[in-house]
C-alpha cells in the first residue's frame, strides 16, 4: 500500500474532526410562518421545520375497533404535488405551499452561502387513534405508501436536492404506541430500517447529498418508569447503520439547562464513528411549564398584582397589551424573571457552551413566535404548556417593533444575537459570486 493510499485508509477509520457548532432556526409544525426576512435579518445558518407524514399524506382504510385497524391503504396525491392549470400554480394547494416555503429558504443567502435546511418528517402513528393507543404499521403494502409518499414529496420539483439534513422521526417515545410495547418497537424499528435503506438508495439515484438522521429523542437519558421501549429500538437502528444514517436528533426541553450534558453523553454510547449528534429543538419549556401556575409572589404585588395572581395570568395580560398595540417594554418583561431565585440566568448560553464542549454539530431554536388571530387563541391556562416563552422573536408577549419585525425576547435574544456574531462565517470585503 502506498503513502497516500495509507493515509486515507487511516482518515477513513477515524472520526471526523470537530468542528464549531453551528445555530440555527426553528419552526417545528409552523412551517406556514416560515418568514425568509426574518430569517436574513436574524444570521442563522440553518432552518428547521417538521411535516406529519400519516396525517397528511395517507389515507386509511377501516375504522380504529375493525381488525385490523385503520391500514393505510394509500396517499393523498393532491398534498404532495399538483400540476400546473391555467389558473393556479402549485402554490394553490397549501401542503405543498409551505413545504416548498421551506425549500425557498434556500434563496437567503448569509454571508453568500445559502441558509441550509432540515425538514423532519414525524411519524405521528398515533393518528387516527389517540395515546395511548396507537399502530405501527405492519404489512409491505402500508411500507409501500408510506415509502411512495416520502419519495413523492422529496422527488417533486427534486426537492430533495435542496435539503441538507433529513431526520426520519419526531419524538417517537411518544408519537409510537403504546411505547411500552417490545412488539411495537420492534416493528418500528423494522420500518426504520426499510425507509433508511430506500432513502439511501434514492439520493444515490437521483445524487442528492442529504444526509439520514434518527430521532428525534426528547431527553433521552430520563426516560421514565414503566421502560419506554421505542428509545432503545432506535438507538439500535442507529448503531446498526452506521455507513447509512449520519447521527442522531436529540430535544432538550429541560428544566434544567445543565441536564443537556446528560443526554448527549448517554447518546455517545450508541454513536458509530463519523455518526454525529445535532439539537433541532432546545428550551426551558419544562421550567417555564413548571411555574406556569405558581404565584407572582413579591414582584407581583410590587407591580400592581396580588401576591397570589397565577404566572399565566400575567402572561395573558401582556398578550392583550400586545394585540392592543402597545406591549410591555422588554425591560418590564425581564424584570419578573430577574426578580425570581429559580430563573437560571444566562441559560441559554450555558446550553449552547454544553453542545460545544460535547461537539454537537448542528442546533436550532424556535425562531419567531406568531400571534393567532384572534388574539384570545394565543392565551394560556394553568395546564398549558408556554411555549409563547420560548422564541428569540416574540410577537405575541412583546409586539411588533417599528422595523416591521417583531421585538426580541430577552429571555432569549442577547444571548442568541451573541452566539450568532460569534459562530456565524465571514467573508469579509468580499463580494458574493454571481449565481
Amino acid at each position: 500500500m502506498n503513502r497516500i493510499a495509507l493515509l486515507i485508509a487511516v482518515l477513513m477509520s477515524c472520526p471526523l474532526a470537530s468542528q464549531a457548532l453551528e445555530l440555527g432556526g426553528g419552526y417545528n409544525e409552523q412551517i406556514a410562518d416560515i418568514n425568509h426576512a426574518l430569517i436574513a435579518k436574524s444570521g442563522v445558518t440553518w432552518v428547521r421545520a417538521y411535516v406529519n407524514v400519516p396525517r397528511n399524506y395517507l389515507t386509511y382504510g377501516n375504522p380504529p375497533d375493525s381488525d385490523p385497524p385503520n391500514p393505510i391503504t394509500g396517499i393523498v396525491e393532491g398534498n404532495l404535488f399538483q400540476s400546473l392549470d391555467h389558473v393556479s400554480s402549485d402554490a394553490d394547494v397549501l401542503a405543498v405551499a409551505a413545504i416548498d416555503k421551506l425549500i425557498d429558504t434556500k434563496a437567503v443567502m448569509l454571508d453568500c452561502r445559502p441558509v441550509k435546511i432540515i425538514l423532519s418528517l414525524k411519524h405521528d402513528f398515533t393518528y387516527p387513534y389517540k395515546p395511548p393507543h396507537g399502530r405501527v404499521p405492519g404489512t409491505i403494502a402500508e411500507w409501500g405508501n408510506l415509502l411512495t409518499a416520502i419519495e413523492t414529496l422529496l422527488t417533486t420539483n427534486d426537492r430533495g436536492k435542496n435539503i441538507d439534513i433529513l431526520v426520519v422521526g419526531n419524538e417517537p417515545m411518544f408519537e409510537v404506541q403504546p411505547n411500552t410495547d417490545q412488539e411495537t418497537a420492534d416493528n418500528y424499528a423494522a420500518y426504520l430500517n426499510f425507509l433508511i435503506g430506500n432513502l439511501h438508495a434514492l439520493k444515490i439515484e437521483m445524487g442528492w447529498t442529504f444526509e439520514i438522521f434518527v430521532g428525534a429523542l426528547n431527553r433521552p437519558s430520563n426516560v421514565t418508569s414503566p421502560a419506554n421501549v421505542i428509545v432503545p429500538a432506535v438507538l439500535g437502528v442507529l448503531q446498526d447503520n452506521p455507513d447509512l444514517v449520519a447521527g442522531i436528533d436529540l430535544h432538550e426541553h429541560v428544566m434544567n439547562p445543565n441536564d443537556v450534558a446528560d443526554d448527549i453523553r448517554f447518546v455517545k454510547d450508541f454513536l458509530q464513528p463519523r455518526q454525529k449528534i445535532i439539537s433541532t429543538e432546545f428550551s426551558l419549556i419544562e421550567l417555564w411549564k413548571d411555574r406556569t401556575d405558581k404565584p407572582l409572589g413579591p414582584w407581583g404585588k410590587k407591580h400592581g398584582y396580588k401576591e397570589n395572581t397565577p404566572l399565566y395570568v400575567w402572561i395573558n395580560d401582556l398578550i392583550r397589551k400586545a394585540a392592543t398595540g402597545k406591549p410591555v417594554s422588554q425591560e418590564y418583561f425581564m424584570s419578573y424573571f430577574n426578580a425570581q431565585s429559580w430563573y437560571p440566568r444566562h441559560w441559554f448560553k450555558t446550553m449552547l457552551d454544553i453542545f460545544a464542549k460535547e461537539g454537537v454539530y448542528a442546533v436550532t431554536y424556535g425562531l419567531e413566535e406568531t400571534p393567532r388571530y384572534p388574539w384570545n387563541a394565543n392565551e394560556l391556562n394553568k395546564d398549558a404548556m408556554p411555549w409563547v416563552l420560548n422564541a428569540a422573536y416574540n410577537g405575541t408577549i412583546l409586539g411588533t417593533g417599528k422595523d416591521g419585525y417583531y421585538n426580541t425576547n430577552p429571555l432569549v435574544f442577547p444571548e442568541f444575537q451573541a452566539a450568532i456574531e460569534k459562530l456565524r462565517p465571514r467573508r469579509p470585503g468580499k463580494a458574493c459570486p454571481a449565481n
